[in-house]
């Protein structure tokens, strides 16, 4: 579905099954449970290009803080938003290097 709304809306998307090692992204999408994002919290970071974001949904509103905590380490938290008792976290990319 998301490869045939790209083709719709005139976007090119890379999908990927895993996170490449040592690649990064101006944004990566993440739609998962909650633990699975806890424990992919390193590993999605890394995968964010300086100035890229990190959306990060499919989240309970009684999650957001330890999602939160987990990226809070590796990225610039921005405001959340809700619909309903599902939550949309969004991070930023620390600056690198002087």
């Amino acid at each position: 579905m998301a490869r045939e709304n790209a083709v719709v809306n005139g976007t090119v998307i890379d999908l990927r099954p895993e996170v490449p090692e040592g690649v990064e992204f101006d944004l990566v999408l993440a739609n998962i449970l909650a633990n699975t994002l806890v424990e992919l919290a390193s590993l999605l970071a890394r995968s964010v290009a300086p100035s890229g974001r990190l959306v990060l949904s499919g989240i309970l509103e009684a999650q957001v803080a330890e999602v939160q905590a987990a990226y809070r380490p590796f990225l610039e938290v921005r405001p959340t938003t809700f619909e309903r008792e599902w939550a949309c976290l969004e991070f930023e990319a620390m600056r690198r290097g002087g």
